[in-house]
């Protein structure tokens, strides 16, 4: 499966070369930006002896103050990954099966 985005003639014409390269540069520099921004979400020592053992080493600041900080964290987990499940699902398999709905005619050109 070819994930790669092939542009006709038509489409260079309509968006213009110079549009689409600095569409590709602002990828890329957002792809580098979140690639190697990511060690710096690592822990300071003062902050990893503040947490307990299941978080040193990745956040910092004081670390949970009840067992509710958990639950909650665990209910938000839950409802961001049900959110991106149910997005991705509509996306790929929209339930409007009407040729003339805007999300088909999107898809069809």
């Amino acid at each position: 499966m070819n994930n790669t985005v092939k542009l006709n003639s038509a489409d260079r014409r309509q968006y213009g070369s110079k549009a689409l390269s600095a569409l590709w540069k602002q990828l890329t520099c957002i792809l580098a930006a979140g690639l190697f921004g990511i060690g710096q979400a690592v822990a300071c020592d003062a902050c990893q002896k503040q947490q307990p053992k299941l978080f040193q080493g990745i956040t910092h600041g004081a670390g949970p103050s009840s067992n509710w900080d958990y639950v909650i964290v665990a209910v938000m987990t839950i409802v961001t990954l049900y959110t991106l499940y149910a997005t991705v699902k509509r996306i790929v398999r929209p339930a409007e099966k009407e040729t003339n709905h805007i999300k088909n005619m999107i898809f069809n050109q």
